[in-house]
């Protein structure tokens, strides 16, 4: 099922995808979200329900949040 992934071969059950990625219909592992991109939610079907980070901002690959830039002085 979309939003779901079933671990290993002969597993009963499928678990929901977790926070910083998606999972598409028969996935055995959740996708992550990319670089830039972030996803706070669970249960997420496609790359597209990823959120572009703000201005200012940044996310590694599988990110639930985004981070704010730290601004350094010279």
């Amino acid at each position: 099922r979309e939003g779901k992934f079933q671990e290993g071969l002969g597993s009963t059950y499928c678990k929901g995808c977790e926070k910083g990625g998606y999972c598409i219909e028969g996935a055995a592992s959740v996708s992550p979200c990319p670089g830039g991109s972030y996803n706070a939610g669970t249960n997420k079907t496609n790359g597209a329900e990823c959120q572009n980070t703000n201005l200012g901002h940044y996310s590694i690959p599988g990110s639930s949040e985004e981070v704010t830039l730290a601004l350094t002085q010279p």
